[in-house]
């Protein structure tokens, strides 16, 4: 009844104050029974935000570019998302394993993440296959805008250096490479595939015709945003 009830929210209180005191605290005076604790959660918040991210990505890729059957697509689109899944997942536990586990034992914070985190993606993400590309490319990205902003927020760049070279000039610079690299066949063929394929939508589709149904959801779209 009303005291159960009472006692779950106590013990669920409990457990949100030992997992910010865990955060707090680093590996620091952790067991191994928490270390472990806060791998399986890492493991447990990696597989379910792979499955979320993957799944429409893939039925939404699939069903626009590939030729197979229905059938065909839903089972690559269950493959991929439990592969992507797995690996977020493996990927977390080991890196919080790891991390925690140094700093239990006195490693600096700084030098167990990086350890943690080349130590871990070296196995998990060391193979060349689509999954582990595309995940390095998303991370190359941010890696290097993040980088970036922080140079400049912290006066590493000079001021003068950021006005000559705004974001819409290394905007017009990447989007010019990639253009020629598109349109050029010896450098084509190195960007990534799924990349190609949307370029190729878009630039090079001649079977593109302008009949009702091609036109009229993008009419509805650009009508819709008038509105709203």
């Amino acid at each position: 009844g009303k005291q159960h009830r009472e006692c779950a929210k106590e013990r669920k209180t409990e457990r949100k104050k030992e997992r910010k005191e865990r955060v707090e605290m680093g590996g620091k005076g952790m067991g191994i029974d928490n270390i472990i604790m806060t791998a399986m959660e890492a493991l447990r918040n990696g597989a379910a935000y792979g499955t979320k991210i993957r799944a429409p990505h893939a039925f939404v890729m699939l069903l626009i570019f590939s030729k197979r059957s229905i059938r065909d697509k839903l089972k690559s689109v269950i493959k991929l998302t439990a592969e992507h899944a797995r690996k977020l997942g493996t990927y977390a536990f080991g890196y919080k394993l790891i991390q925690k586990g140094m700093e239990g034992v006195g490693v600096p914070k700084l030098a167990a993440v990086f350890a943690a985190g080349t130590a871990t993606s070296s196995l998990v993400f060391g193979k060349d296959d689509a999954i582990n590309s595309q995940l390095a490319m998303y991370v190359l990205s941010r890696v290097v805008f993040g980088c970036v902003r922080w140079l400049v927020s912290n006066g590493k760049i000079p001021p003068a250096l950021v006005q000559i070279a705004p974001f819409r000039v290394i905007s017009a610079l990447l989007w010019g490479i990639v253009m020629v690299m598109f349109e050029w066949a010896d450098t084509r063929q190195h960007l990534q595939s799924s990349m190609v394929a949307s370029m190729h939508d878009i630039y090079d589709n001649p079977k593109r015709d302008w009949d009702v149904k091609s036109i009229l959801p993008m009419l509805g779209f650009w009508l819709g945003d008038l509105v709203l």
